[in-house]
């Protein structure tokens, strides 16, 4: 009733003011989609860039590489040409002269080939270094500015979904509202129901205890009044007896899931849950009753603490 009576208001009083946040829902989910795909495509670019800056940083150390090893083989050059100079030397007027100086003018041509080599790679590594410092700084005031341009994309988002998250919020609320005050009048109306059931529940009772009282004289009316009216006679043994079945019955059912409680301070819960004779009988001097309310209280603790985290279980 509850349910159908929330719903009835909703589609009453809300449908336009529905249609219109729906609209403006939708309008703001698709400058969140754009935003969305504009952040990433900065991203992309930016990516892109760093990737070549990394390259361009990269560089040098592979024309170092390349100078060194033209180093190396000129030193190598440098070391056979000696040799190559001693052989001609020392077999000049020999039948090895000719073949001695082809290899000593072979040695020294190879030097003056690597010599070059080496001062055009150093041109040429200049040049590049100069062109990729340029090409390093141009990448790099690129990047600063996209990383700008996603800065704002980012704020600009973010200040939509707050204001997406905002409105939701004070939706959900109006609802919250509408519904709690739809709860709390249906909560009244029947606890209003309960205490008027209640208080015709005592005048039955005051009057069948009138009506038995005047049959003192004739206990066979008595048995008939109660047998007809369904007469439960009740004190306090009773009361307790009965809610002490309930009690038995809860733990019959539900015993399976005390494995696993304990109170506050660690104890577990059957620890109060089972009563002495003094505690039974609310023996004052024995303090029976003070236990009893230490033990209640120590429930409703309990109680408070395992709604929760039942409550926080069904959060999460």
């Amino acid at each position: 009733m509850l349910a159908i009576s929330h719903k009835a208001r909703y589609q009453a009083g809300y449908c336009h003011s529905v249609r219109d946040m729906n609209t403006e829902t939708t309008e703001q989910e698709k400058t969140i989609s754009f935003l969305n795909c504009e952040i990433e495509k900065h991203n992309q670019q930016i990516r892109e860039l760093q990737v070549a800056t990394t390259q361009i940083l990269q560089n040098p150390s592979i024309r170092d590489k390349s100078l060194r090893d033209l180093e190396a083989q000129l030193s190598n050059a440098r070391i056979a040409n000696e040799i190559a100079q001693e052989q001609q030397k020392m077999y000049r007027g020999t039948e090895l002269e000719e073949s001695t100086t082809n290899d000593a003018i072979a040695s020294s041509a190879r030097i003056r080939q690597l010599e070059k080599q080496i001062e055009a790679t150093l041109q040429h590594n200049a040049e590049q270094s100069e062109l990729e410092d340029a090409k390093r700084i141009e990448l790099e005031q690129k990047i600063e500015r996209l990383l700008l341009h996603r800065d704002n994309l980012q704020n600009m988002l973010s200040r939509i979904v707050n204001e997406r998250d905002e409105q939701h919020y004070n939706e959900g609320k109006k609802i919250y509202q509408d519904c709690m005050r739809d709860y709390q009048q249906q909560k009244q109306a029947i606890a209003e129901q309960e205490r008027q059931t209640e208080q015709k529940y005592q005048d039955l009772e005051t009057l069948q205890f009138d009506i038995l009282k005047k049959l003192d004289s004739y206990p066979e009316l008595q048995r008939l009044f109660m047998q007809e009216h369904n007469v439960e006679l009740s004190d306090g043994p009773i009361r307790v007896a009965r809610a002490a079945i309930q009690y038995l019955d809860t733990l019959i059912a539900d015993h399976l899931e005390l494995e696993s409680c304990h109170l506050s301070d660690g104890r577990h819960i059957s620890e109060i849950l089972s009563l002495t004779d003094q505690e039974t009988l609310c023996n004052a001097y024995q303090g029976g009753l003070h236990n009893l309310l230490d033990k209640r209280a120590q429930l409703m603790d309990f109680e408070e603490q395992r709604k929760a985290e039942l409550q926080e279980s069904r959060s999460s």
